[in-house]
């Protein structure tokens, strides 16, 4: 909620300085659908998913693992000794942790290779972008992927600029 103010107080700043400005020009893009667009991304998405399909993959593995473990350990459990059982139930335990420490290390490592993938290419977009609203005199640009925009009457939509500058459809 205090993100949402600030971010408002800072529009608003930015908005009334902007447009109190004398030649100032603001423009807008949508800068998700423009990367979206681009062809590197879909290579990236392809890629990002292939990576996480053989994570979870080793996942699903051991969760198969987990569950046999605990089907056997029900039903032997009555014949075992209170040592063994006890002795099961630790590993099972412990098989468990490890499974959760693989989820949660598995989903640290395909945001790390989403940012590896992502980067260039949010990079490439950042610099046609500005090389764009210098080339037509904008002075501010406006992400409408970030939720930056409370009104918005028409503008200026770089998206079609920028995909042209990018030799995209």
């Amino acid at each position: 909620m205090k993100k949402t103010g600030l971010l408002v107080i800072v529009f608003v700043a930015v908005s009334m300085f902007a447009f109190g400005q004398k030649g100032s020009k603001v423009g807008h893009i949508n800068s998700q659908e423009l990367i979206t667009a681009m062809p590197a991304a879909k290579v990236a998405q392809d890629s990002l998913e292939l990576f996480a399909k053989s994570l979870r993959a080793q996942f699903d593995k051991m969760d198969k693992e987990l569950q046999a473990m605990a089907q056997e350990f029900q039903d032997q459990q009555q014949t075992m000794s209170e040592l063994v059982r006890e002795t099961k139930l630790n590993e099972y335990a412990d098989k468990q942790k490890r499974l959760s420490d693989f989820q949660t290390k598995a989903n640290q490592a395909i945001a790390q290779k989403e940012q590896e993938l992502f980067k260039p290419i949010a990079d490439k977009a950042m610099a046609a972008i500005e090389k764009v609203a210098k080339a037509n005199g904008f002075n501010y640009i406006i992400d409408q992927a970030q939720g930056g925009i409370l009104f918005n009457d028409g503008g200026n939509d770089l998206l079609p600029l920028v995909k042209k500058e990018l030799g995209l459809k």
